[in-house]
């Protein structure tokens, strides 16, 4: 398995994470890969689905307009 991510790659806790699991039982291969959301439309969309999912768990007057948006768009295609 691999990982991506949002951002430069300075946030080095990452690496020293994956680093710290024991390998024979590390199922991800490589260290995370950082993709600059504002250079990668994957990523841009990856945030899109992962925003949609906080904003319909944690539901609150300031982000009522987002409410819906995990039900309306992504739950019909997401599996649950």
């Amino acid at each position: 398995m691999f990982v991506s991510m949002d951002g430069d790659g300075s946030a080095q806790s990452y690496f020293k994470a994956h680093r710290s699991l024991p390998l024979d039982t590390r199922h991800v291969i490589e260290d995370p890969m950082f993709h600059d959301s504002k250079r990668s439309q994957w990523t841009q969309m990856a945030d899109l689905v992962a925003y949609a999912a906080y904003m319909h768990v944690d539901q609150h007057p300031r982000n009522k307009f987002a409410w819906g948006w995990y039900q309306d768009f992504l739950s019909k295609i997401l599996p649950s």
